[in-house]
């Protein structure tokens, strides 16, 4: 009788173990589910971002090869030395 009861007991701790590894899986592939979105959603806004600065690198450009900025560069560059004497 003894044998009986510790095969069943057995049994059940089987049926436990392989239950609470069903659950730990569901829950990891939930969090690798949640950690690909996320990085899914980081991804768009990096591509977002690159778009962003290019636009402004190109208006930047634009601004430097403009004449008027060429033509305020001593300018520029005196009022600069003036701001680093002052302090």
């Amino acid at each position: 009788m003894r044998a009986h009861e510790l095969e069943t007991e057995l049994e059940a701790l089987r049926r436990a173990h392989e239950a609470q590894a069903r659950q730990r899986i569901a829950e990891r592939l939930a969090l690798a589910n949640e950690v690909e979105r996320e990085v899914e959603t980081l991804r768009e806004e990096v591509e977002w971002r690159t778009e962003v600065m290019g636009e402004y690198e190109k208006q930047l450009d634009k601004i430097r090869s403009s004449r008027s900025y060429r033509y305020s560069a001593p300018v520029r560059r005196a009022l600069a030395r003036l701001r680093l004497h002052r302090g």
